[in-house]
């Protein structure tokens, strides 16, 4: 299984392995929606930020990946 993250640019794929951990910040003033972020390695610079995740779905995205509860 594989996380894909698309820009105008570009695709990245990244498996789901790879992820080792998922933060999540409310956006302040938006509460509905969330930073999420996906660490990809062992330092804070290998966390890639996704903007305005809906809140609901962070949950569901952490376990599904991180496959945890």
């Amino acid at each position: 299984d594989e996380l894909w993250i698309n820009t105008a640019e570009t695709t990245k794929k990244i498996p789901m392995t790879h992820i080792r951990n998922i933060v999540d910040e409310t956006i302040e003033g938006h509460e509905g929606y969330s930073i999420v972020g996906f660490q990809t390695g062992t330092t804070e610079n290998s966390i890639i930020w996704i903007y305005w995740c809906p809140s609901q779905y962070v949950k569901s995205i952490r376990r599904e990946i991180l496959s945890d509860n």
